[in-house]
């Protein structure tokens, strides 16, 4: 089972979240953090659409610095959003501490922040901000591209009608097709950690395509025809099991 997790005794504290992620944003479109408030909309999306993805600052500073800067003029339910999906962005990955993602999280709701920081959300306890798995160093280094890619690919999501997303969410397999589709997405690694935190049961815990390839090569399971299909090789490493 990929759910098992030797080096983490919370996993299922992770895995138990990104389920309640999956109905509470994904499907009925409200917030994670602030209950019974519609947030996850196309008109909320749109608005991280205009001020982020479309105007990548690649000037000097940090990620977070520069996040402020182009989420100036949002709204603070915008921000809210954003919080949000810096949330399972960094759900799975271990590459920064609980309390680390804790003050992230804070320090991009504190933006223009909708309401105080909602602290004591079981969304945001140590258990659940702990993490699964190293993402490596290009996780963080090129966050900002990865953050992007999230905005689009849940952006997507969010537009197509109820029953679309209620099948693509009940298919694993379905959904690395659709998630593989976006433009955005090419060679970001939140592809893999999305699709195991969504889907534990059919993606393995490892945040790399290189790394996946290696398992394939050593059980001997690669062939020619899984080229360089991320959905192709998860479904060998899903028969393999």
């Amino acid at each position: 089972m990929s759910r098992f997790n030797p080096h983490s005794s919370t996993a299922n504290y992770v895995f138990e979240a990104a389920d309640k992620f999956k109905q509470r944003c994904l499907l009925d479109q409200k917030s994670l953090l602030l209950d019974g408030k519609s947030l996850w909309t196309s008109e909320h999306f749109q608005a991280l659409i205009e001020n982020y993805v479309k105007q990548p600052d690649l000037g000097d500073g940090g990620f977070y610095i520069k996040l402020a800067s182009q989420l100036a003029t949002c709204q603070a339910l915008d921000v809210a959003l954003m919080t949000e999906i810096f949330w399972i962005v960094q759900l799975g990955p271990t590459n920064l501490r609980a309390r680390t993602k804790m003050k992230t999280l804070e320090r991009i709701w504190n933006i223009n922040p909708a309401e105080k920081f909602p602290s004591n959300s079981p969304f945001l306890t140590i258990p659940v901000l702990s993490g699964l798995g190293s993402a490596g160093p290009g996780y963080n280094q090129y966050l900002w591209m990865e953050v992007a890619f999230a905005v689009e690919a849940f952006a997507t999501l969010l537009a197509k009608p109820l029953s679309e997303r209620e099948s693509l969410l009940s298919d694993g397999q379905h959904f690395a097709l659709w998630l593989d589709s976006i433009p955005s997405g090419r060679g970001r690694q939140l592809y893999h950690t999305l699709c195991h935190v969504l889907f534990p049961d059919s993606f393995e815990r490892i945040f790399s395509q290189g790394n996946k390839y290696q398992v394939a090569r050593a059980h001997k399971i690669w062939t020619l025809e899984l080229g360089d299909s991320r959905p192709a090789m998860d479904a060998a490493l899903l028969g393999l099991r």
